[in-house]
């Protein structure tokens, strides 16, 4: 019984039948084949051909994973198959690739001596290993260059959206300085749609909604801006301004009190603070916030008219003139001053010198209701009934709902009625008198 060393088995191969009856059952012999290690036959016999129909499938799995390198594998095999490997491939109905399979396969049926079956294994391991090499290397260069792609494609439509976004911001801002502020807020929607987060717009949006007087929607888009950034000074003033309008005193209070805890010496929350303590008739409070911001800054223009009005509304009447000049000295078309001043003068009864504000005021400003309405009140104190009804008239022009020129206009008019009542009823009892 030959060794098994002289035997050549492999999984695929050990399913012919060896024609030896001496040799190990389920293996091929290369002693009928082999001569001093030289290939001996060159054809398989008619069994060995059935046998190796009938195992075809199997062969062609093993080989069909290394189908890029089968042309190498044949380069090394000493004889040229053709005829044989295509007379078989007839009755398979095989293509090329499998041709290419069959001349290997015979090969190996024929026999192979040791040495070169170690050599075909070893180069079969190192194709498996090169092939796997390769395709890592080709897996590779085609993930960079779908990453590649996939940059470039998303640079390019971020690109594309932000042209976009950039685009609808700045028109937002556009109608925002002409002081169309529906067109804006319908901008800076579209710009939100594109980056819901971008704080600038959000901000931007809640102020065009606080100017047309949507004071809750604005506070719920502060919110949002200062979930974002808590810091930020701007958002919590003007949050504290609409609550403010919306006579929510004390919550004002707190957004301002906020700022101050970022920056004690901010302006606008101190000047803020002393409007609403006004509001709220705490006059000495009031009084030292609009010091305390004029300390800042002795041109803070609006804290002194501010001031100019605090004492006013006490009755200082000549500390305040002296506000209100201080106003004109540094800006003498300042209307606030103007007319302040024009107030004062009133209460003391210098009404030509306040009529003469007044009218400075109205020159500059046509439409100041303020100036308008104590222009009446002067003329009414002069118990000029005509213009003073005719200043009353023209802010009611202005502001159909000021109540405070409706009920200056009844009055007049109901006095007017009394005396024309009081006028009847003399003449009635003069002409009683002379009957008699």
């Amino acid at each position: 019984m030959p060794s098994q060393q002289n035997c050549f088995k492999t999984q695929k191969v050990n399913q012919f039948v060896c024609m030896d009856k001496g040799c190990i059952e389920g293996s091929i012999c290369i002693k009928k084949y082999l001569r001093d290690k030289h290939y001996g036959h060159k054809t398989l016999s008619l069994d060995q051909t059935k046998q190796l129909i009938q195992s075809w499938p199997d062969f062609r799995d093993e080989f069909y994973d290394f189908r890029d390198n089968v042309d190498s594998l044949l380069d090394e095999m000493e004889e040229n198959l053709e005829l044989q490997a295509r007379l078989i491939s007839k009755v398979l109905d095989a293509d090329e690739f499998d041709l290419k399979i069959l001349k290997i396969v015979i090969k190996l049926i024929q026999g192979i001596d040791e040495n070169y079956r170690k050599s075909f294994q070893k180069n079969i391991v190192g194709l498996k290993q090169n092939i796997k090499a390769q395709f890592k290397e080709l897996n590779k260069k085609i993930q960079n260059q779908l990453n590649t792609n996939t940059y470039t494609i998303k640079k390019k439509i971020k690109a594309t959206h932000d042209s976009q976004f950039t685009s609808l911001y700045e028109m937002g801002n556009y109608w925002f300085s002409k002081q169309i502020y529906e067109k804006a807020i319908k901008f800076y929607d579209e710009a939100l749609l594109i980056n819901p987060k971008h704080s600038d717009v959000m901000y931007n949006k809640a102020f065009a909604l606080e100017k047309i007087h949507s004071y809750q929607e604005a506070i719920k888009i502060y919110n949002n801006v200062l979930i974002l950034d808590p810091r930020n000074v701007d958002a919590l003033k003007n949050k504290g301004n609409c609550l403010f309008e919306l006579q929510q005193y004390e919550q004002a209070l707190e957004q301002y009190d906020l700022i101050l805890s970022i920056d004690a010496q901010n302006i606008g929350a101190l000047y803020n603070k002393g409007q609403v303590y006004q509001y709220l008739d705490q006059y000495i409070d009031s009084l030292q916030y609009f010091d305390c911001v004029l300390r800042l800054d002795p041109n803070f223009l609006d804290a002194i008219s501010s001031k100019g009005d605090l004492l006013l509304n006490q009755n200082l009447c000549e500390e305040a003139i002296q506000q209100f000049d201080i106003l004109l000295m540094k800006q003498p078309s300042n209307t606030l001053g103007l007319c302040g001043k024009g107030i004062a003068l009133c209460k003391l009864n210098q009404f030509d010198e306040a009529i003469l504000y007044f009218n400075k005021t109205i020159q500059i400003n046509q439409k100041d209701v303020n100036a308008l309405y104590n222009l009446g009140l002067v003329y009414k104190k002069q118990k000029n009934q005509i213009d003073a009804i005719k200043y009353f008239t023209q802010v009611l022009n202005i502001d159909n709902k000021h109540e405070l020129a409706i009920k200056q206009i009844t009055k007049i008019k109901n006095k007017s009625n009394q005396i024309k009542e009081e006028e009847t009823q003399l003449k009635t009892r003069d002409q009683t008198i002379i009957q008699e």
